[in-house]
């Protein structure tokens, strides 16, 4: 057991009550990397048996979208959003689902931080044309090939590794956060970590 659980267990054995704050997003390392993420997951009502799924890179993963199954290569060290999708759960599908509701055949649309293309590969064909922007070299190489994948890449959806600074072009290292891809960000000029990145 771990220590943590190990001693909530004897603590109620002696008749303290045991409280839960949820709001931390804190990691336990051992043999494997549990998030609360790993706690949200829940076998089907009927289920008498659960069956865990370790990731192949080499396969892609098929997951619900807007308008049918969404089918993608996702980055086997985020435990955030491709944990979520390796699980088969969509990510954030309201976003897809309202932006396809807005997006016209004449549109030129800019998807700043696409990850690895799960919105990117359920608006790109509603637009004119698409450009998908990942910072995170690895990230831009999965997002790249899925979209290849898909046969979007080209003249309607067009991928460019690279970070967007707004208002703070000054802004030139991105900082990868190596749990959560999609948690990365631009960092503040004179900080020597992270990547340089366009």
């Amino acid at each position: 057991l771990s220590e943590d659980y190990a001693f909530c267990h004897r603590a109620r054995e002696l008749g303290f009550r045991v409280w839960a704050d949820l709001r931390p997003q804190l990691s336990h390392f051992g043999t494997h990397l549990y998030t609360l993420n790993d706690t949200t997951w829940r076998p089907p009502p009927a289920a008498k048996t659960v069956t865990l799924r370790f990731l192949d890179p080499a396969e892609p993963v098929t997951v619900p979208g807007i308008n049918g199954p969404v089918s993608l290569y996702i980055d086997p060290d985020d435990h955030v959003v491709s944990a979520a999708l390796l699980r088969g759960e969509p990510w954030e599908l309201e976003v897809p689902r309202a932006l396809a509701a807005e997006i016209r055949p004449t549109d030129h649309v800019v998807e700043v931080g696409a990850h690895v293309g799960y919105h990117t590969l359920q608006l790109a064909p509603l637009a004119g044309s698409y450009l998908a922007v990942e910072a995170l070299p690895h990230t831009c190489a999965l997002l790249r090939r899925n979209i290849e994948r898909a046969g979007l890449i080209g003249r309607r959806c067009r991928v460019w590794e690279g970070a967007v600074a707004g208002l703070h072009p000054d802004r030139r290292r991105f900082l990868r956060d190596w749990h959560n891809s999609g948690a990365s960000h631009l960092l503040p000029r004179g900080e020597d970590q992270g990547i340089e990145v366009e």
